[in-house]
Order: C-alpha cells, then structure tokens, then sequence
C-alpha cells in the first residue's frame, strides 16, 4: 500500500480482527482462529518495524506515530492501534514515550504530580516547573537563525510533516533544553535580554494550562465537583414543585452544568473526522464509554421529567431516577482513573476478572 507500510499493516490487522469476530458471531469457530492468528501476525509485523525505526531514529519515531496518513483517511498510527485496540503496538517504548511526551505537554518530562497539583492550587509553583522548547524565545525575535532554518524548524515541530531527506536529518534534529520561568517582561531595566537559560512567564502560563495532563486535572476536578452538586441536592434539596422554592438554585445549576457535559459530547460528534453526519454518529456509537454517557443523559432527563409532573406520594419516583442516574454517573467517572499509572492497571485488572467470573458463574448454571 505505497509507503505507508505501518500503516496498511495494522489496517489489515483491524480488519481480519473484525472479521475474526463476525465468524465467532456466527459459530464459524476455526475460521475466526484463522483469521485472528493472521490479525496477530500483522500487527506483530507493524511492531517489527517500529522497532527497527526506534532503533535507528528516536525522533523521527515519534514524529512518525503522530504524522497524518492520508492513503487512510488522514488517521495517525497510533489512533489507528487505539481503535482497534492493538495493544501490543501500543505498548512498545517508542508509542509509550511519544504518549508521555504528548501527555506533559511542553513541561519536562520528570514533572511530577505533586507538583502540577500545587501549581494548579498555587500558581506561583509554576516558577519551580521547568519546560523544553525547540529554541529559546529569544532566538526567534531577533531572527538569529536564518529564514531556512526557521522554516525547516518550525516544519519539524509539526507532528504531520513527512520525512526529510536522511542526509540532512541530523542537521534538523535541534535540540530540546529546559528553560525555568522568569517572571521579567522581555529584558531588564537596565536593557539587558532574558538569559538564554529562562523563558517567559506568559508563554510559560500558556504552556501549563495547555497541556492535557493539566486540562484532564481539571476536568477530573470539576467532574468530582459536579458529583458532590448532584449528591447534596438530592439529599437534601428534592422537594416536589408544588412547595415554595423548588427547584432550588442547586438544582438548576446541575440542570445547567449537565446541559454542559451534552453540549462536549454534541461538540465530540461533530469533530469526528467523517464526513457525513450519519457516519460521525455511528463513529461515536462504537466506544462503549459514550453509549454509556446516553444512557446516563437519558435517565437524567427521565429524572427531570419525573420531577416536574409528579406530586405527594408518586414523587418517589423522582426520587429514585435521580439516584439511579447518580449511581451511573459515580460509576462513569471509573474511566478518569484509568489515566493513573498506578490505579489505570488495577481497575482494566477487575474489570476483566469480573467478566471472567460472570461467565464462569452462568457456565455452571446451565
């Protein structure tokens, strides 16, 4: 399939792996075998190459997992093995360094995470947070390298650009130092520029805030704040409409803030790379995560439903879909923890034990 050999090889292993399920679904047990071993045997040939360019190159590695193909569908490599759940793909150094480096954002690698929490607590902690950058800010305003090599510097800090001739890829492999934050405007009083050693507070701002690590923090925040919202009101401030004050602030602010959380998953559906409408929906159909988050919306306006129409002794109905709807929404913020390296393992862990042992049980009961 051209030059995009990687690429067309975890293609295929996506497809036979599909077409290895459709023949289990219909009992054709040896030929779903068949079909998977030959899904295996491509991905393990993506995995061989892979190996061989992070042997060679490391860079130029990386900037291969997240360059756009277009023979399939302007996709990355590593949203290609995500989809299909290929994960000895993704659990190759080179895919788990590059996740590392795009998951920190432009601050160093060996942040810990003690210290972006204090930072987005106490801002002034950014000053002890040190962040890399192709050239110091500095170089860039007073044009100290050429046009040329502003150019082919900035093309390579791309992640979609295509490979360069190899006689002048070490030339274009600049290097990345770390700069600690400065809290001057530019230059000092007395003229002098910022050290090379420093950058400035405002681009410094631009990065944490910019990172996902810093972004999924704060969504893991708010969402822990939505839930204590949600818990409290129903505890304590579900009366039906027909008493004075209901519904309560509290619960017109849940009202808006879930208004919020279907208007990201609206927002999901219309950022999906295919082109018609009804495809980006069936795209977003196929993780099991958002079927789930349907399900919680859907309950949440049968809730609301039940709240407003319902009075005296049926109101305890409305009760009890606003605690289910709860209980699932405790349930979906499971998916948040598996981003920790420590708890992320665990929970995949029970999860699968516990489909294991449902299968086990309804097996000796028949």
């Amino acid at each position: 399939m051209g030059k995009d050999h990687i690429g067309a090889a975890l293609t295929a292993s996506k497809i036979l792996s599909s077409l290895a399920d459709v023949a289990k679904d219909s009992e054709e047990i040896d030929l779903s075998n068949d079909l998977h071993k030959h899904s295996v045997e491509f991905e393990q040939l993506a995995v061989g190459v892979v190996s061989d360019c992070y042997r060679r190159d490391k860079a130029m590695t990386h900037k291969l997992l997240v360059r756009e193909i277009m023979t399939w569908g302007q996709t990355t490599l590593l949203a290609i093995a995500d989809s299909a759940g290929q994960m000895d793909f993704m659990e190759h150094s080179a895919c788990q360094t590059k996740l590392n480096v795009v998951w920190k954002g432009r601050m160093a690698l060996y942040t810990s995470t003690w210290k972006i929490i204090l930072t987005m607590v106490i801002p002034w902690f950014l000053l002890s947070v040190k962040f890399k950058t192709k050239r110091h800010p500095a170089a860039i305003s007073d044009n100290t390298v050429g046009p040329a090599g502003d150019v082919e510097a900035e093309r390579l800090s791309d992640g979609n650009e295509h490979f360069s001739p190899s006689k002048s890829r070490k030339q274009q492999q600049i290097e990345k130092p770390l700069y600690k934050v400065s809290i001057s405007r530019g230059s000092h009083g007395n003229g002098r520029k910022l050290k090379k050693s420093t950058i400035d507070l405002g681009l410094a701002v631009w990065y944490f805030y910019m990172a996902p690590v810093t972004k999924f923090s704060y969504n893991l925040l708010s969402y822990t704040v939505y839930l204590a919202l949600m818990s409290y009101f129903l505890l304590t401030d579900l009366r039906p409409v027909s008493e004075p004050d209901s519904p309560s602030v509290l619960e017109f602010i849940a009202w808006g803030w879930t208004g919020t959380l279907l208007l990201e998953e609206m927002r999901q559906v219309f950022a999906r790379r295919e082109k018609a409408f009804w495809f980006k929906v069936l795209s977003w159909f196929d993780d099991s995560w958002n079927k789930f988050d349907l399900l919680i919306y859907t309950c949440f306006g049968v809730s609301v439903a039940c709240r407003l129409l319902l009075v005296g002794a049926e109101f305890r109905y409305a009760r009890m879909a606003y605690s289910v709807t709860l209980l699932l929404q405790y349930m979906r913020s499971v998916q948040m923890f598996y981003a920790n390296k420590d708890l992320g393992p665990k929970i995949i862990m029970i999860r699968r034990m516990v489909t294991v042992g449902d299968n086990t049980f309804s097996i000796s009961t028949t």
